[in-house]
């Protein structure tokens, strides 16, 4: 069975790949934030032993940093590259397709009906 990708719907792509971002952006966040707090806390003593003010370092190390940090990655990342960079992406894959004839894809079914027959029922409707 042969199938053609010719067409992409831009609005379908923007959904998931926002969704996604947004998921993946939290995650990243999540691990920038604890980062940022561990290595402003591993400073600290090296910053007061220059007679440095540890004041400014207290912001980057405060608990906020874990808890700002994974929403506001999650939102760049989810408009940047879930919104602005797919649709752009999708975009071009549409006019490349329109010319060119897009991706085929070669699909088998004969594991369906293969299993099927294995476990003595018929296979589903159309694939006989």
């Amino acid at each position: 069975m042969n199938w053609e990708i010719k067409r992409i719907d831009p609005w379908s792509a923007i959904k998931i790949s926002f969704i996604a971002n947004a998921v993946l952006g939290f995650v990243l966040g999540l691990f920038v934030g604890m980062m940022l707090a561990v290595m402003s806390e591993f400073l600290a003593p090296f910053m007061a032993m220059s007679g440095q003010d540890l004041g400014d370092l207290s912001a980057a190390s405060s608990i906020g940093s874990v808890i700002i940090m994974p929403f506001f990655m999650a939102f760049i990342m989810a408009v940047v590259y879930g919104v602005i960079v797919t649709g752009i992406i999708v975009l071009i894959y549409n006019l490349v397709a329109k010319f060119t004839g897009g991706i085929k894809l070669n699909l088998d079914q004969t594991g369906l009906i293969e299993q099927a027959s294995a476990s003595g029922s018929r296979p589903p409707y159309g694939y006989e």
